[in-house]
């Protein structure tokens, strides 16, 4: 008889704690649900982007291949659009569901896809970004639901990510802090971390005062949170033959886990705020604030299933491959990767704000997890921002920042030492968002022999940097100021030096500096509306980079100039 009491013991706990978790759910319901609430943050803007000698070749040779020719880049000049829209339901206090939603994203204006037979009478525009993607007019980018629970906060879906500075994991620009999501001094996002995650967040020294009788201010915050992503489900690969799918009718692709990939994400920051509020002589330049935090992340790969049939054209069947032995596009490779990512930030008022983030990122993996080169079975790599601002004058704001992403010499070595800045952590106008983006996109992919090879093409992709800081070091000084509310200037110098020179984006046997940049900025905000916000934005941004020792002798120009700007209104 006591053998079938503890599964009934078991749960009757289990339901208990559901019962304590979800009290509120429904002790609260009665007052709360009617109090349904709709709220939206928004934007559209349209960007004009020219840019004067991005790739002015000379003898059209490209970096890092010695004789592949290469039609030199003289002018670039598009425009493009973007709406994004963000709302959030509200059920009082207890629940949320939030999405983001996105429409013409980076879509070029004019018939990029060649709808029109003659271009000369095309009336209808195509929906292609500026990376040359077919997009979606319309699509729901993310979506995720909000419980607040007994304890903290459960969410649960399609969710963006941001960490720290934004350095290594970014959001895009989130709307709710940043009006139209400009979040950075120059450049746009165009790559937000998304994923789909399950997580949970709690503040630890709220539980301590609320259920012990341990006494903490309440301006001591201590967060701890875990998430679960899914990054990778099985891939799914047409022509598996039908005895593979199951009797319901889900395809195979979903039974077979070998290119699963899993990340466990544990996250702990404490924040201080009003913590130096009492100090007389750091009272009058405002609130004082304090944070610091650890991001942590393991990403998991296994080979579960190494036997996989994939149908061949000569014998007109399906053969069987193994994993194990073969090199294949389908075949999972073991992959065991941790992510470090500490982060600090310190906030006395207007007298002087200081922030730093570094990531490290260590783990083995083999040759097929990263195709990369063969034999790669590390991956070390690492990287670091700092920045150190003040605006002692309220129009006048001084700032100076920092950074590296450290780069690999040798990519056909045993360790894999490259990992870019996120690309929407934008630095500068054109040097990172622009040049190096395009050089990273063809001297890398062009210079390696195994580039070439059909089934590792995908893999090209690894080594770009999408806009990100890449294997460098930089320098960034700003000034900006706000005679009047309206109106804000900017002015920054922004100089790169290479960090490892591997022969293809930054050739051997040169100087290192990558080049010196220029850049001047122009906000413009007016459009009152009864929420006393300003509704309409113009950005106007213009910079030359002088290219320096480090990539000089690849161009027939002397350097690179740019004017970008937008006009946006904003929800």
């Amino acid at each position: 008889m006591r053998r079938h009491n503890l599964p009934v013991r078991l749960c009757m706990s289990v339901a208990m704690g559901l019962a304590f978790l979800f009290a509120p759910l429904t002790a609260k319901a009665r007052q709360t649900l009617p109090h349904l609430s709709l709220s939206v943050d928004g934007y559209y803007w349209a960007r004009y982007t020219y840019i004067r000698d991005l790739a002015n070749l000379k003898n059209q040779v490209l970096p890092g291949t010695g004789n592949r020719l290469r039609n030199p880049i003289l002018n670039t000049n598009y425009m493009t659009h973007q709406v994004r829209v963000e709302p959030r339901v509200r059920l009082g206090r207890l629940a949320k569901v939030q999405m983001r939603i996105d429409a013409l994203q980076d879509v070029v204006w004019g018939d990029n896809a060649g709808l029109a037979p003659i271009g000369l009478f095309s009336e209808q525009p195509s929906d292609t970004d500026a990376m040359g993607n077919q997009v979606s007019s319309i699509a729901l980018h993310s979506v995720f639901l909000e419980l607040n629970v007994n304890i903290g906060l459960l969410r649960i879906g399609r969710m963006p990510a941001n960490w720290g500075m934004g350095y290594l994991i970014n959001d895009g620009g989130n709307l709710t802090k940043h009006r139209a999501g400009v979040d950075d001094s120059f450049g746009d996002n165009h790559f937000p971390t998304i994923y789909d995650r399950a997580m949970f967040l709690t503040d630890v020294i709220k539980l301590v005062r609320r259920f012990s009788r341990f006494k903490v201010a309440t301006n001591h915050h201590l967060y701890l949170a875990y998430a679960y992503d899914r990054i990778v489900e099985e891939p799914n690969v047409p022509g598996l033959p039908s005895d593979f799918q199951r009797p319901y009718g889900e395809q195979t692709f979903l039974s077979r886990e070998q290119n699963n990939v899993d990340e466990h994400v544990g996250i702990l920051l404490y924040q201080w705020n009003h913590f130096a509020d009492s100090v007389p002589w750091l009272k009058r330049w405002g609130p004082t604030a304090l944070k610091a935090g650890l991001y942590v992340a393991y990403r998991r790969q296994r080979t579960t299933a190494g036997i996989i049939r994939l149908w061949d054209s000569a014998t007109n069947g399906y053969v069987a491959h193994d994993c194990t032995t073969e090199d294949l596009p389908i075949c999972g490779g073991k992959n065991d990767i941790m992510t470090l990512d500490p982060y600090f930030n310190i906030h006395l008022g207007r007298l002087v704000t200081a922030g730093a983030e570094a990531y490290f990122v260590r783990g083995q993996t083999d040759r097929r997890a990263i195709a990369i080169g063969p034999g790669v079975t590390r991956v070390a790599a690492y990287g670091w921002v700092t920045r150190v601002q003040s605006s002692v004058l309220r129009w006048l704001g001084m700032s100076a920042e920092a950074g590296q992403a450290a780069g690999d010499a040798n990519f056909s070595d045993r360790t894999f030492r490259q990992v870019s800045a996120h690309p929407d952590y934008n630095v500068g106008l054109i040097l990172y968002e622009e040049f190096l983006r395009q050089r990273s996109a063809t001297a890398l992919a062009y210079a390696y022999p195994y580039r070439q090879d059909p089934t590792k093409v995908w893999a090209s992709r690894g080594l770009q940097s999408n806009g990100g800081v890449i294997d460098s070091f930089y320098f960034m000084p700003m000034v900006s100021a706000s005679p009047v509310e309206f109106l804000k200037v900017r002015l920054a110098v922004l100089t790169a030096w290479a960090h490892r020179q591997d022969g293809a984006l930054f050739p051997t046997g040169r100087g290192r500096r990558i080049g010196t940049e220029v850049d001047l900025g122009l906000d413009v905000k007016w459009g009152l509306g009864d929420d006393e916000l300003s509704h309409l934005l113009l950005r106007v941004e213009t910079g030359y980079l002088f290219f320096g020792p480090q990539v000089a002798p690849d161009y027939a120009a002397p350097g690179s100039f740019s004017i970008q700007a937008r006009v946006a209104f904003v929800l």
